[in-house]
């Protein structure tokens, strides 16, 4: 199934909508008295429910992202040493570490390659 960004983030904000809809504010206690529903099965159906909209949510909304930066990103090779320069010099403006020093403080460590 394919999305465009757009509907993909309409659909995280029905999922979004869904999961605040359902509060936790409907139940009482840890006992599971409930406010107006007829028994623990329903709360239960609805706290899943609430959880799985929630992490639905969050998927649709990664993926429209993924989507719209497809959209955005300039896919041909020409230009690339350009923007690679354009790049290197951004992490240099900002001080940020180089990939070799990166790997050298991580690659000692085989439980944190994994």
């Amino acid at each position: 199934m394919w999305l465009s960004w757009k509907a993909g983030f309409v659909l995280c904000g029905c999922l979004v909508a869904i999961a605040v809809a359902i509060r936790p504010g409907l139940f009482t206690g840890t006992t599971w008295r409930l406010k107006g529903l007829r028994d623990q099965a329903q709360a239960r159906w609805l706290l899943t429910t609430r959880a799985v909209a929630s992490e639905a949510a969050v998927v649709a909304g990664l993926y429209s992202i993924w989507q719209l930066a497809g959209t955005v990103s300039v896919m041909k090779v020409n230009g690339a040493l350009e923007r690679a320069r354009w790049l290197w010099d951004i992490e240099r403006w900002l001080h940020l570490p180089s990939e070799a020093a990166m790997q050298r403080l991580v690659l000692p460590h085989s439980w944190l390659v994994q």
